[in-house]
């Protein structure tokens, strides 16, 4: 369940065949990691929802106003979205 503005439908979870182990809630896109430690995304069309592929477990996720982060299972990070200000630059 979610509340609030659905002006981008970042509301509208979607229907999957796992079960939700950790949901993060952005400006207009909200993330979800799967039991079976995979992630998705919904919400604004465009960037946003351009999860990079990845052959890790997600472990934590964080859904900004317009770039998100995922922790991977082996300490990894990666981040999409917009990089006005260098937001997706991780550092090493």
């Amino acid at each position: 369940m979610a509340w609030g503005c659905n002006s981008d439908k970042q509301l509208d979870v979607p229907k999957v065949d796992k079960k939700f182990i950790a949901v993060s809630a952005g400006h207009n896109h909200s993330l979800g990691i799967l039991d079976d430690g995979t992630c998705v995304v919904w919400g604004k069309p465009g960037i946003l929802l351009n999860l990079p592929k990845v052959d890790k477990r997600f472990i934590a996720i964080s859904a900004g106003l317009s770039h998100s982060l995922g922790l991977l299972e082996d300490d990894s990070c990666v981040a999409w979205g917009y990089n006005y200000f260098d937001q997706l630059e991780i550092p090493k």
